[in-house]
């Protein structure tokens, strides 16, 4: 595999982003605009600093009993505020979760749904809650019953967290799968809605964590970067797949694991495993596209304008060279045969990002494969329709990345 250019930011252009920067605070001091600098820093912060997986509560639980729940009709239009969605969803609440069901009756403030499957205490009236994608928060033996070993993956940063589901690989043509979270909100915990049908085909899995997530250890400043640094981590994982004798893998991304893989296969080394295919659902691959989102969702007046002075702000933190991470611009052909997944209805990373990516590899006579979702939330497309979801991996897969003759089901 040729091995491509490396896209780390050189001085010059970090001293550009500075006197741009520079520019913009001396004029808004000029201008007495104390409250957009202000407004600028808050928001800096929330696309720059991690957010640990956790309750982040939307609303409260009106009633429950053995097996049902009444829960309040859509507070907002937050995505884990939902509570009328159809599909398959968990309701999590300080202390437990469970499943819920298709909605059995509601009234003009509330709705009654099914509850099943719950682990840890039942929900109270006033337990505060919300929805979750993620349908299992434990861990593969736990939620599958399927055997695994915590591994510990040597980056940069130190030692991160992996869970590594496999039988013995011999070395001769062996594959096995790198999977991503996303960003934030997130955590290993998203891969557990398809590790079961991964294993069940045969693949050896590696869920692995990278900084700033699930117990791995944190990047330097405590900083996202957008797949800028987290590249690292990326290719730490494929050294450990590597060793464990790994000739082929397949990478399978969610929202900002998109960006690292992307960035990741931009400083492939010849020596690594072949890369055979890749999976991403709702790929983060233009963050100014989604933080103006972001601005646009909370009532900012001039969303563009902030996006800019924030952008600048956070490049000034944290260094991070924002041109080169807008792969839909950038990127002009992949390795591998790529499926790409998204919802139209994506709150958090606009369906747009997906479409210019699928066109500017599709010009290019690139071999991908997009299920564009019509109406579907930011990494629910599985949620919406389990079966047919599944029926793409298994398709896409059989076809990019089958697994040895000897191992192959019979």
């Amino acid at each position: 595999m040729q091995k491509l250019e490396n896209k780390q930011p050189t001085s010059k252009n970090k001293r550009r982003f500075r006197r741009i920067f520079t520019g913009i605070v001396l004029v808004l001091a000029l201008l007495g605009s104390g409250a957009v600098g202000g407004v600028a820093w808050y928001f800096s912060n929330s696309i720059l600093i991690p957010q640990p997986y956790s309750l982040l509560p939307e609303f409260e639980v009106i009633a429950a009993d053995a097996d049902t729940v009444t829960l309040p009709l859509p507070p907002n239009n937050k995505q884990f505020a939902d509570t009328a969605r159809a599909g398959t969803y968990n309701l999590i609440w300080q202390g437990g979760h469970g499943r819920l069901g298709e909605i059995i009756s509601r009234s003009e403030t509330s709705l009654v749904r099914p509850l099943s499957d719950i682990e840890g205490e039942p929900p109270q009236a006033g337990d505060p809650a919300r929805l979750e994608i993620f349908m299992h928060l434990r861990d593969p033996l736990q939620d599958h019953g399927l055997a695994f070993e915590d591994v510990r993956v040597t980056s940069d940063v130190g030692e991160l967290h992996g869970w590594w589901l496999a039988e013995d690989l011999t070395g001769e043509d062996d594959i096995a799968v790198l999977m991503l979270h996303g960003r934030r909100r997130s955590s290993r915990l998203e891969t557990l809605r398809i590790m079961p049908l991964l294993r069940e085909r045969g693949y050896p899995v590696l869920a692995l964590a990278y900084r700033n997530h699930d117990s791995s250890p944190p990047s330097p400043d405590g900083f996202f970067h957008y797949g800028a640094s987290e590249w690292q981590d990326a290719l730490a994982g494929l050294r450990f797949l590597q060793a464990r004798g790994a000739e082929r893998v397949v990478i399978y991304a969610y929202s900002m694991g998109g960006a690292v893989t992307l960035e990741t296969i931009e400083r492939w080394q010849d020596d690594l495993p072949v890369l055979t295919a890749l999976i991403i659902d709702a790929p983060l691959l233009n963050p100014r596209a989604v933080f103006e989102l972001g601005a646009k969702a909370t009532g900012l007046p001039l969303p563009a304008f902030f996006t800019d002075v924030t952008m600048r702000l956070a490049t000034l933190r944290a260094g991070i060279p924002w041109a080169e991470l807008d792969q839909p611009a950038t990127v002009n052909s992949l390795p591998a045969p790529l499926l790409l997944i998204h919802g139209t209805a994506d709150s958090v990373v606009p369906v747009s990002v997906s479409d210019a990516l699928f066109e500017r590899l599709q010009s290019n006579n690139q071999n991908v494969r997009y299920e564009r979702v019509v109406g579907v939330e930011h990494g629910e497309a599985w949620n919406q329709d389990p079966e047919g979801y599944e029926s793409w991996i298994s398709d896409f897969l059989s076809e990019h990345a089958p697994l040895p003759v000897a191992k192959r089901s019979p």
